[in-house]
């Protein structure tokens, strides 16, 4: 089962700790996320909008198309090496900052961290 917050924020990949899931989660602003979810939503109703930004960072050399032979709707999008060097460039500052926030915590106590902003999301929105 995924974290909450993996799956709020629709992270394929698993969170690689929970130190990192409760700093994300405190830093998680709640206007960010919904309008986030309405992009989502517009570009899933609207298949054709992927296909014009998709172009422009392929030409950018940040993404590479694979065609499937079997499955002309599908088609996996994965990152270049020059994406995969600025995604690490930009996750340096973000983990020097996690140990300074939370990592001072013992495991038990960053659970919270983790829980409780997931409940008062899930309330503010259900609200």
């Amino acid at each position: 089962m995924g974290s909450p917050l993996r799956n709020k924020i629709h992270q394929g990949r698993p969170i690689k700790s929970l130190k990192k899931e409760a700093t994300r989660n405190l830093h998680r602003p709640i206007p960010f996320l919904n309008h986030v979810s309405k992009i989502r939503g517009r570009l899933v109703g609207q298949t054709l909008g992927v296909t014009g930004p998709l172009d422009k960072v392929e030409e950018a050399d940040l993404v590479r198309r694979e065609r499937s032979a079997t499955n002309r709707r599908c088609v996996p999008t994965l990152l270049t090496p020059k994406a995969r060097v600025l995604f690490n460039r930009r996750d340096g500052p973000a983990a020097d900052l996690q140990p300074r926030q939370s990592g001072y915590l013992p495991p038990g106590q960053r659970r919270p961290l983790v829980e409780t902003p997931t409940r008062i999301h899930a309330h503010l929105h259900h609200s």
